[in-house]
């Protein structure tokens, strides 16, 4: 079992992971690196069922460098119709934000795909602007704010992770963890398979 904050996005396909790139949120004036609400210890984790779930990666002491974006390794063997970052610490803060999240990789059974690790198309491949979005459903262990904002699922939605404006971001519950803890609440079942 996985224990964290996550934020999952569901493929209208399966998936194979080369990497991921992170942009943390930074809202600080004048900025600090890290910011607070940064995800620092965390896995990627896939399903096919939603249900059972295999680590993919598992970072401990992530160290973000400002407002850049941040390229890390899976290397997937496999494609999982959902994907997940688990977050069981973040910097100091009781939240846990991302302002954008990208997999790079390639739909499973893509024969014209030849190296998924340095190249990769970026997916989802469109501007998510709904939860549910041409096949692709972003969802989050909770939202800030969640009867509010677009659409009512709240202030700081899920698929703003997956939207490529860097102005927008998911942002999950004020208050619900300890500050840098996110190992109470939300689990995923692990799966060996």
């Amino acid at each position: 079992t996985f224990q964290g904050a996550y934020l999952k996005l569901q493929f209208p396909f399966r998936f194979v992971c080369g990497h991921i790139v992170l942009w943390p949120r930074d809202y600080d004036s004048p900025q600090v690196t890290p910011n607070d609400q940064t995800p620092k210890d965390f896995k990627i984790v896939g399903s096919n069922d939603d249900v059972n779930w295999v680590e993919l990666k598992s970072v401990t002491s992530f160290n973000d460098t400002g407002n850049l974006p941040h390229g890390i390794v899976i290397n997937a063997t496999k494609g999982y119709k959902y994907l997940a970052i688990v977050v069981t610490a973040v910097v100091n803060s009781t939240l846990f934000s991302l302002m954008e999240m990208e997999y790079h990789g390639y739909k499973e059974g893509d024969l014209t795909y030849i190296s998924h690790s340095t190249n990769g198309t970026t997916y989802p491949h469109i501007n998510m602007i709904a939860q549910t979005d041409r096949g692709y459903v972003a969802t989050a262990s909770s939202v800030d704010n969640p009867t509010v904002g677009p659409s009512g699922f709240g202030l700081y939605p899920a698929y703003q992770a997956f939207n490529t404006d860097k102005a927008s971001e998911w942002l999950n519950a004020t208050g619900r963890y300890a500050s840098g803890d996110h190992t109470a609440g939300e689990e995923t079942q692990e799966n060996s398979n």
